[in-house]
């Protein structure tokens, strides 16, 4: 059955993060694309699940595609520090923070959610459901919000990942924050963080992220967000640099031999200069955080 229009049908397999955004992640990482949690397993395609019919699947196509053409790509490309958005923005967001939660929930459980926000990802999911569905024009309380970003240069963070840079800019997540006061889906598409709101005591933590329903603009900041999601990010950080240094030597092999091949177009990228600036910050740690050497002179 459909998860959206409750048809009975065959299901397509349904990607959780869009395809845009991997394939924006296959042509900037040297190597092949690989499973976070088991990465010495080389994958095509991220995760995908039976979810939607295809008439569903072809709406959130066309969101999608929109998003793509008008954020996700000029932002990438950095072809303009003022991105203009439709409708098909928000209805975009949502059905990716709905598709978050799903995935979650079908995968993992949601077990560490207090009871008030266990009923408040009902909530959630029902009425981003409706919204997505048609059946209602607004998302109440259960708002999209965005976080582009740069690497950072300069910060007062303490204890700061090691790999936190390499992490912001290049790479690709999904997951649930929560702590006493707030719970949110969470989806780093590239260089773009997304925030569905859960539920939030105090959302005035958060400035300028707010996804509008009809059109706005996505400019530089000033942007403030909620400080659990600093220490949410920094532990992603430091997770996603350990599950590399879990590599096997064959699969390091395989990725530094890469590296070396392309070694003059890398230096170029956003992804290098991530990487010079987590050297800047940590020092040798920056290698030692995915068990690598520090490349020689």
């Amino acid at each position: 059955m459909c998860a959206l229009c409750d048809r009975k049908c065959e299901l397509k397999l349904s990607h959780i993060i869009p395809k845009f955004v991997i394939d924006w992640l296959k042509t900037t990482q040297p190597g092949s694309l690989r499973a976070g949690g088991a990465p010495n397993r080389r994958i095509q395609d991220a995760y995908k699940i039976p979810l939607l019919c295809g008439g569903c699947e072809s709406q959130f196509s066309k969101w999608e595609t929109n998003f793509c053409k008008k954020v996700f790509a000029p932002y990438h490309r950095k072809q303009s520090a003022s991105l203009v958005y439709g409708p098909w923005a928000n209805k975009c967001l949502v059905s990716i923070s709905w598709r978050v939660v799903h995935f979650i929930k079908r995968q993992f459980g949601i077990r560490h959610f207090s009871q008030t926000q266990t009923y408040e990802l009902d909530k959630a999911i029902n009425s981003w459901h409706r919204f997505l569905s048609g059946n209602e024009m607004s998302i109440g309380l259960y708002t999209q919000h965005l976080l582009p970003l740069t690497i950072i240069h300069e910060h007062t963070i303490p204890n700061l990942s090691p790999f936190m840079n390499r992490y912001l800019i290049g790479s690709v997540d999904i997951d649930v924050i929560r702590s006493e006061r707030m719970a949110y889906a969470f989806a780093k598409l590239g260089q773009i963080l997304l925030f569905g709101r859960i539920m939030d005591e105090n959302p005035e933590h958060w400035s300028g992220t707010e996804v509008a329903a009809d059109s706005g603009k996505i400019e530089p900041g000033p942007y403030s967000v909620h400080a659990v999601v600093m220490d949410f990010l920094n532990g992603r950080a430091n997770r996603a640099g350990y599950l590399l240094s879990t590599m096997s030597k064959k699969q390091k092999d395989l990725v530094e031999t890469s590296l070396i091949k392309n070694v003059s177009e890398f230096s170029k990228t956003d992804l290098a200069r991530a990487m010079a600036a987590d050297v800047s910050f940590s020092g040798n740690q920056a290698f030692e955080i995915t068990g690598s050497q520090e490349p020689s002179e």
